[in-house]
């Protein structure tokens, strides 16, 4: 009888087994809750900013954009600086200018002209011993002369030649050639602009009134 019984409650409960399996199987889940994925067939998945990956790839980021920041501000100051030191030289130049515009109204202030002044060489010998300077002036100037021509090159004489100017204001023949190098430098502008210091002091100076000329024709070939 006990036997029975057993069998009976055995029986019973694998058809409670096989029931409830057919039914899961109909409602889609396992005895462990779904298997299948959600309607909207998106899988649940954990946050990407809780990998490890996704971290480091966004320190890669920030430090790409610090870099492209250091770089932006590196080249911002560079050309802050660059500005600055055009700025300088600018007014070192205006400030050069300016002096030699003083030098220069001082000098016409106390000078009168020679009427004797060199109006149709180039030879320094002539041109110097015109100006009327006291004997070792003449000779210390002419001698700047003879240095200036043996000058290396059209860049060195010219700027001998710009440097005596500065020191005698009135040496119309040190613009003159200062004017003839900035040509041959292809510099027209400055030989335009030393040309007309020459004649400024000496407007019948022939040798300047005909090379003006030329520059005139180098300017508006260009």
């Amino acid at each position: 009888m006990t036997l029975r019984k057993i069998s009976v409650l055995a029986l019973a409960f694998m058809f409670v087994m096989i029931f409830a399996g057919n039914s899961f199987a109909i409602l889609g889940e396992g005895y462990f809750g779904p298997d299948n994925p959600p309607p909207n067939g998106i899988i649940i998945e954990p946050p990407f900013y809780d990998s490890p990956y996704a971290v480091r790839r966004d320190d890669y980021r920030r430090q790409e954009d610090y870099r492209r920041q250091e770089d932006y501000r590196r080249q911002e100051e560079a050309r802050r600086q660059e500005e600055e030191i055009r700025r300088r030289e600018d007014e070192l130049r205006r400030q050069d200018d300016y002096r030699r515009q003083d030098d220069y109204r001082r000098e016409e202030d106390r000078r009168s002209f020679n009427p004797n002044y060199e109006k149709y060489s180039a030879d320094p010998e002539r041109v110097i011993r015109s100006y009327g300077f006291d004997r070792t002036t003449t000779e210390n100037l002419i001698d700047l002369h003879r240095s200036a021509a043996r000058g290396n090159g059209k860049g060195e004489r010219y700027d001998r030649y710009t440097m005596i100017y500065r020191d005698f204001p009135t040496d119309y023949l040190a613009a003159y050639e200062a004017s003839r190098n900035a040509y041959e430098m292809a510099d027209y502008d400055m030989a335009m602009h030393w040309v007309n210091k020459a004649l400024e002091i000496l407007p019948q100076y022939v040798p300047a009134r005909q090379f003006k000329r030329t520059v005139e024709g180098g300017l508006k070939r260009r």
